[in-house]
């Protein structure tokens, strides 16, 4: 990854791969821009999403934080549940 921009990164992959005695070649590059976390959140918070996990300890070594979002939608919902009979018409 090399930054070309301020907070704009250029990533670039390659890898080989032998895949049932095939070998394959996977490429990607992409423009990615880097977001300080807290940032983020208060963003996502703004429009009513709350931390529900933090998994970034799940992707150790990733270089980046992952979350688990909840947004309360503030719908209630009633539920109503009748006896239901099973007519054998045959």
């Amino acid at each position: 990854m090399s930054q070309t921009q301020d907070d704009i990164y250029t990533y670039d992959d390659s890898i080989k791969l032998n895949l049932n005695n095939q070998n394959k070649t996977y490429t990607d590059h992409f423009r990615i821009k880097w977001w300080d976390v807290n940032y983020v959140l208060e963003i996502l918070a703004k429009y009513g999403l709350s931390i529900e996990r933090d998994l970034s300890f799940t992707f150790a070594g990733a270089g980046s934080s992952y979350f688990l979002m909840r947004k309360e939608l503030g719908i209630m919902l009633f539920v109503s549940i009748r006896k239901v009979e099973i007519l054998n018409l045959t």
